[in-house]
């Protein structure tokens, strides 16, 4: 993100550490930051003064933060799925409903067309922090091997095919096989087949690939590992992970790199073959 004039940014807040470390990128840049925290954040630290949004309140609180200055938004950290199928909120002398059917994407779209139509300019975290995505080629001291690579490929169709159907954003693939998609996260698909890949064999076998969707808006769903993918995935057994170049999040990378050289594992930032959504669309 370039120095220019302060902006008045408000930050909305989910789980995880992403959102400190936005909120303390921005603030050191001499932005004015109001802070509201989505059910579920646990980041109350961030800023004494912060709101809280929930379904029932968000357009209220948008046109508060808008009255109050703010003109600029980022959304930052992980999301709890509303139960509720829709939202209704009140829009000037109508009541509006926002549907909350689909999948992540669409939904996710129809709640930026809301902050738009207020006036709000949509920031993503790599355009505040583009070092979060920028990184290429194998950044471990372990290497993928030849059967890897060849479950590469596999995940790369994978993860396309997910992509296209709007379901999941990672995958695990062992010597050539798929073994789990992921549908509500990383973390519990690693967990939920720990059993079967901790003894599945003695070696460092399979890896978790994961990569953004075709339609996904970046600006606010970033595909991201951090300490906590380095820790499942070596525990249960797998030999490395593969990030899709410029479009996944690492969180506190240097963490990362050397919890990954420690466990033996490789992380292998590449691009994607897109062209084989062709075949699977």
């Amino acid at each position: 993100m370039k120095q220019s004039e302060p902006k008045h940014f408000l930050l909305i807040a989910g789980k995880g550490s992403l959102p400190d470390i936005i909120y303390k990128k921005l603030v050191s840049q001499g932005q004015k930051v109001n802070v509201s925290l989505l059910p579920g954040s646990d980041n109350q630290g961030l800023d004494a003064n912060h709101s809280r949004i929930t379904p029932e309140n968000f357009y209220i609180m948008l046109q508060n933060n808008w009255e109050r200055g703010a003109r600029h938004i980022v959304l930052a950290g992980g999301v709890n799925r509303p139960e509720q199928t829709k939202i209704s909120y009140q829009k000037d002398s109508g009541k509006k409903h926002l549907s909350l059917a689909g999948g992540d994407d669409s939904i996710l779209k129809r709640f930026l067309n809301v902050i738009e139509e207020i006036g709000f300019k949509i920031w993503g975290v790599h355009e505040i922090l583009p070092n979060l995505v920028n990184h290429g080629g194998v950044l471990t001291n372990h290497n993928p091997s030849s059967t890897d690579k060849t479950d590469a490929i596999m995940g790369e169709k994978i993860v396309s095919t997910l992509g296209i159907a709007d379901l999941g954003q990672a995958a695990i693939i062992r010597t050539n096989r798929c073994i789990a998609v992921e549908t509500i996260s990383t973390d519990w698909m690693l967990d939920s087949v720990r059993d079967l890949l901790v003894t599945y064999s003695d070696e460092r076998v399979g890896i978790l690939i994961k990569a953004s969707k075709p339609s996904q808006d970046l600006r606010v769903d970033l595909p991201t590992i951090g300490p906590n993918t380095i820790q499942r995935v070596i525990s249960v057994g797998l030999g490395g992970i593969i990030i899709e170049s410029g479009k996944v999040v690492i969180i506190d990378k240097p963490k990362v790199i050397e919890m990954a050289n420690n466990g033996g594992i490789f992380i292998w930032s590449k691009k994607i073959n897109r062209e084989i959504q062709k075949k699977y669309s």
